[in-house]
């Protein structure tokens, strides 16, 4: 579920904030892998979208809080 993603994002990483987190996240699925879950991310996601939909859906996920 994405329903409060912004804000679990934001208390991820100290020192991270919840936009660089989801962010790095989309373009390098592994940089924060979750312990427990398996490496299922596509690892090229972000280069099949443009910037201007991927800062829209960095902007639709920071809105889910």
């Amino acid at each position: 579920a994405l329903s409060q993603i912004a804000t679990v994002a934001d208390t991820r990483v100290d020192g991270v904030s919840a936009e660089e987190y989801l962010r790095q996240s989309i373009i390098n699925p592994t940089a924060y892998l979750v312990e427990g879950f398996d490496d299922l991310m596509l690892k090229t996601f972000a280069d099949t979208i443009s910037e201007s939909q991927f800062n829209d859906l960095i902007a639709f996920l920071l809105s889910l809080e």
